[in-house]
């Protein structure tokens, strides 16, 4: 593990998270935890910037759907079977 000429200390709830993790493994965790954030801030910062640039594509315009003649409906059966009692 590389030295660091700097130490930060910090004050958290006792229920944070990291407090689930054995003493002594803590400051690695932690540390990873802050260099992942650090991490999706930049690539956060790198998507706001695509998307500045961005330009749209049009899309061309849609085609009206032919009616169709069956209907996607449910058939009443005990109605369908009456109906051809009827004719019968």
């Amino acid at each position: 593990m590389p030295k660091f000429s700097k130490r930060l200390t910090l004050r958290l709830p006792a229920n944070h998270p990291i407090f689930t993790y054995p003493e002594g493994a803590r400051a690695e965790i932690a540390r990873s935890w802050i260099n992942n954030w650090l991490n999706i801030g930049s690539e956060i910062k790198s998507i706001q910037s695509k998307l500045e640039n961005f330009t749209p594509v049009e899309k061309p315009a849609k085609q009206p759907e032919e009616p169709s003649n069956i209907s996607t409906s449910q058939i009443d059966k005990k109605k369908f079977l009456k109906n051809i009692e009827d004719i019968l």
